[in-house]
């Protein structure tokens, strides 16, 4: 819908964004490239996921919001997703980003930050992963609030840092019963604190994924889990 590129002090508010081709949409529905003080506050976006039906494929799918690109000062505040079969928000190589106070709704993921230089992703609600399942399959392993490895991502091959300055704090995360609330690959300088996950198979993971992961100054604190009930994990690997 829309590609924002080196621009600055933009503000998208109170607007209200469907992904128009459901089944096959697999461009975000707002890409912001680069520029200063952007914010995109008190929208609703909606995808196309189906609720609970443990058929949602985690590599397809439209993300609401990429970020990328060396962006800097973003807010993105107040919003609801709903309904999306992948990210509905992927921050890539940007700075001073922050994911705060937004409900996820039967959406696959949460957000998600690789090589983001200060940031937060705070005082978020996440009800009901779309790939929730009681019998679910390998695929369908979810990650709530993620930051990725150095290991790079196919679409941007470059980008092989590491996040640093990043507060995981104050979120609700309930019914991810074959997933993990908040998932570490790599990073310096991260607090997860006073998080709260409710039927979650893991709360926390924190896990190098390759040789070039590492984990520094990290602080866990005040966590609440409470496990997954009634979920089935044979056959699949254990989360």
């Amino acid at each position: 819908m829309f590609t924002i590129t080196s621009v600055n002090n933009v503000q998208f508010s109170n607007g209200t964004f469907y992904s128009t081709t459901p089944t096959v949409q697999s461009e975000p529905l707002i890409i912001l490239s680069a520029g200063f003080n952007n914010r995109f506050i008190n929208s609703y976006f909606r995808g196309s996921a189906t609720v609970d039906s443990g058929y949602a494929a985690p590599n397809g799918g439209a993300t609401a919001i990429l970020v990328q690109s060396s962006a800097q000062l973003v807010n993105i505040t107040g919003n609801s997703f709903y309904l999306f079969t992948y990210l509905p928000i992927y921050v890539v190589e940007s700075y001073n980003v922050k994911v705060d106070g937004n409900i996820f709704r039967s959406t696959a993921y949460g957000p998600r930050f690789r090589e983001v230089t200060v940031g937060s992703m705070n005082d978020n609600i996440f009800d009901t992963s779309v790939l929730y399942s009681t019998s679910p399959t390998d695929n369908q392993f979810v990650v709530v609030f993620g930051l990725d490895s150095t290991e790079a991502d196919p679409d941007y091959p470059s980008v092989t840092g590491f996040s640093t300055n990043i507060s995981i704090s104050n979120n609700l995360i309930k019914n991810a019963g074959y997933g993990q609330g908040v998932l570490i690959h790599a990073g310096q300088h991260i607090v997860v604190a006073n998080n709260v996950c409710e039927n979650v198979a893991q709360c926390i993971g924190i896990t190098p994924y390759n040789t070039t992961d590492s984990i520094d100054y990290l602080s866990v604190t005040s966590n609440t889990m409470n496990g997954a009930v009634g979920v089935s994990q044979s056959g699949v690997s254990s989360p």
